[in-house]
């Protein structure tokens, strides 16, 4: 328990630092869609200037961004990138924050397992991740409530945050195998972003065209998007079986390899 509340303190700060700047993005948002509805706008008929194929790889066709649903469900799939960016750094950091201040020499002989201390930290982001989840959420409720969206909304986005937690664990967790197997701390941050921004790009290639729709199963973001959330579509079988196996192959990778990693 001290080392959860250890890591909680630690960082708190960078919790905030997200959390205001995720909420003001989506206030940001909200100001945005209360303008373009005030001006009688329709953003529609300007996303139809696109090249044909960018705009179906952007979805643009599911969306009306005229309504708080519809307008919602777009940023909703750069909140998701967003969330599991801070995720994927959070789990980098359970391990190569302590190399880089070489603290990991008193805090690895200390009277406890390193796999013990890896977990309190791991759950310790894990309640980090909820905590940023809870509060992405109650702005986004308070931030398009005024626009009276309807019940399907309120439904709807519940299970869309709920899925925004669960890609969250998984790069957590893949970010955590990240930094135990690799061997220069220093540049794993930056991998380990690169790679999260990577999947986030290979959404746009699948709906370029139908030859680049095995990718849907390559890239997490495409396991849960929130447009297909939000519109009430179901959510792909594999998802659910894919999912949970890669959160414990890189749980389990992390706990096996950490017992003999060179901490100096």
């Amino acid at each position: 328990m001290n080392i959860i509340l250890r890591e909680l303190r630690a960082n708190l700060k960078g919790l905030i630092i997200w959390c205001i700047g995720i909420i003001a993005l989506v206030s940001g948002a909200s100001t945005e869609l209360g303008t373009l509805q005030n001006e009688s706008f329709d953003i529609a008929e300007v996303m139809k200037m696109f090249p044909e194929s960018m705009y179906e790889a952007l979805s643009f066709d599911l969306i009306n961004f005229n309504t708080p649903e519809g307008y919602f469900s777009y940023i909703g799939e750069y909140l998701t990138m967003l969330a599991a960016l801070y995720a994927v750094l959070a789990g980098v950091n359970i391990l190569s924050k302590e190399l880089r201040k070489k603290t990991s020499e008193s805090l690895f002989t200390m009277p406890v397992t390193r796999s013990h201390i890896i977990r309190m930290k791991f759950v310790a982001t894990l309640i980090n991740s909820l905590i940023f989840t809870g509060v992405l959420y109650v702005g986004t409720l308070f931030s398009f409530m005024r626009f009276e969206p309807t019940q399907e909304f309120f439904t709807r986005l519940p299970l869309y945050f709920l899925f925004v937690f669960v890609v969250m664990v998984l790069f957590l967790s893949g970010g955590l195998c990240l930094s135990v197997l690799s061997k220069n701390q220093k540049r794993t941050g930056a991998i380990a972003a690169g790679i999260t921004l990577l999947l986030y790009v290979l959404t746009f290639l699948v709906g370029i065209h139908e030859s680049f729709g095995f990718l849907k199963y390559i890239t997490p973001f495409e396991y849960f998007s929130a447009i297909t959330i939000l519109r009430g579509d179901p959510v792909a079988g594999y998802s659910f079986v894919v999912t949970p196996l890669l959160i414990i192959l890189f749980a389990g990778i992390s706990l096996t390899k950490i017992t003999s990693k060179d901490i100096v």
